[in-house]
């Protein structure tokens, strides 16, 4: 039985997909024998069989040296033969059914996010940009979503640090991606998974997450003049919920640096702030006594001396709301 579902998915494109395989290999006949081989197993196997094929590039992604022109070469010959196509729909499946579970899926993940960075098919440019990737990026959201939530089901201390394993895992694949694609950034901020990710509340995942948050603000200091005023108010709504309802210094420090950014790279965001949270800020129940008094109110000197490095217009707003 061939892998029909996910074949036909990994070969939409049609006749201009087709057409850009046949430049590139009419520019040279000399393709890695193992990944047409690969290419060729994958497309004759049935769907649970393919992920364990897929775990084959990690071994062919090691022979040439990093940042090689035979490495990159390597890297098209994988996209042009469909297989990162496979390895970001194979993401979506159960993994309970396949041989090795989550672990096989994080393995996935990495795979995934290695071959993308570096990797820009001339030939398929706008597909590999506009389509492949986003699609990547969303899967690997998709995927650590149902780790975080098997992590917050598991009985056992065991399987409970293994699936926090696997979500960080997964999470660094998704900021690897997003590091060598800066481009993603709106895409994955404006996401309605990674606002489901950060929504938990759940202390060691939430760590993972803010600091990923933080990552991608750090990667594209631009992204939030393209993205929707509307998807900056959520995340700050959950960033500044986080604050003030978790006593970890580490997420508390975390959130405050996201504010700051978010602030520096987005102007009218101080205007937000001011109309839409100081009274959070101001407000001595739950979360703002608990932050200062209990939590580290070392943090709280620290986010004045950072405000301090901001423009003047920024620094006054933040030290007045602390």
């Amino acid at each position: 039985m061939a892998a029909s579902s996910l074949g036909s998915s990994a070969s939409e494109g049609g006749a201009t997909k087709r057409n850009a395989v046949k430049d590139y290999l009419d520019q040279d006949s000399k393709r890695d024998v193992h990944v047409f081989h690969l290419a060729t197993e994958v497309a004759e196997s049935p769907e649970n069989k393919i992920p364990i094929l897929l775990l084959k590039l990690k071994d062919i992604l090691k022979g040439p040296p990093f940042g090689s022109r035979e490495l990159k070469q390597l890297k098209e010959d994988i996209y042009y033969y469909d297989l990162i196509q496979y390895c970001v729909l194979v993401l979506a499946l159960d993994f309970r059914n396949i041989r090795g579970q989550w672990f096989t899926a994080v393995q996935l993940a990495d795979i995934l996010s290695t071959v993308c960075v570096g990797l820009d098919p001339k030939n398929d440019a706008e597909e590999f940009h506009g389509k492949v990737l986003p699609s990547a990026a969303d899967n690997l959201m998709l995927l650590a979503r149902r780790l975080q939530a098997r992590f917050l089901k598991a009985d056992e201390d065991d399987d409970k640090q293994d699936f926090l394993r696997y979500f960080h895992h997964v999470t660094d694949s998704l900021c690897w991606l997003l590091s060598g694609h800066a481009h993603l950034t709106p895409h994955v901020f404006q996401s309605d998974q990674l606002l489901q990710l950060l929504l938990t509340d759940d202390m060691e995942t939430t760590v993972i997450m803010v600091s990923v948050l933080l990552s991608i603000l750090q990667l594209n200091r631009t992204l939030l003049l393209s993205v929707k005023e509307r998807s900056i108010q959520l995340i700050l709504d959950e960033v500044i919920y986080e604050l003030f309802e978790n006593t970890n210094p580490v997420i508390g420090s975390t959130c405050i640096k996201i504010m700051l950014l978010i602030v520096e790279s987005h102007p009218p965001t101080l205007q937000m702030l001011r109309n839409s949270y100081k009274v959070r800020f101001k407000r001595g129940s739950m979360g703002y006594s608990r932050a200062v008094d209990d939590a580290s109110s070392h943090q709280w000197e620290q986010s004045v001396k950072a405000a301090e490095s901001l423009p003047l217009h920024c620094g006054v707003l933040f030290q007045d709301f602390f």
